[in-house]
Parts: structure tokens; C-alpha cells; sequence
């Protein structure tokens, strides 16, 4: 994600960018949309999650920590309590 957002390119590969991301963000969706069926907002959901999980990703890889099973093991239980809307609000 972060080396399509920085590579500078022509039409075609802008193109290809946002059909990745249009892409991306499908299969967010479809997760949120079988784990939190009720919600109507799933694009939303979806792009909150893959934002959280890509800050995540990108902070990890910067201090060299992608392999840390404790960063691991918090990003899905992070995942999980957000599918499951542990915490949500009513």
C-alpha cells in the first residue's frame, strides 16, 4: 500500500492504483459485512479497519517489530474486538 501511495506514475498506474484499492477495501468490507451483519455503514467500518491496520503495519516495519509475536497477537485481538463490537456503543 504504502509503496503504490509513493511511486509516481502516469494514468495507467494511478488506474491500477485505485482498482487495488477499490479492491482492498471490497475485501474489508465483506469481512465486516460477515462478522457485523447488522451494521449498515460497512464501507465505513471497513475503511476504519484497514486505516487502523495499515497504521499499525506501517509503524511496525519502521521500528523493525513486523516479527514481535506481542505486536502480532495485539493486532488480532485488536481485529477481533472491532468485528465483534466489543466496546461499540449503542
Amino acid at each position: 500500500q504504502v509503496l503504490l501511495d509513493e511511486t509516481p506514475g502516469d494514468r495507467g498506474s494511478r488506474a491500477a492504483h485505485a482498482s487495488f484499492q477499490a479492491r482492498y477495501l471490497e475485501h474489508y468490507a465483506a469481512a465486516v459485512a460477515q462478522y457485523r451483519r447488522r451494521l449498515k455503514n460497512t464501507e465505513t467500518v471497513a475503511r476504519v479497519l484497514s486505516s487502523a491496520v495499515e497504521g499499525v503495519i506501517h509503524n511496525a516495519a519502521r521500528r523493525n517489530m513486523l516479527d514481535a509475536p506481542e505486536l502480532q497477537k495485539q493486532l488480532g485481538e485488536l481485529i477481533c474486538a472491532y468485528l465483534s463490537g466489543q466496546g461499540a456503543r449503542a
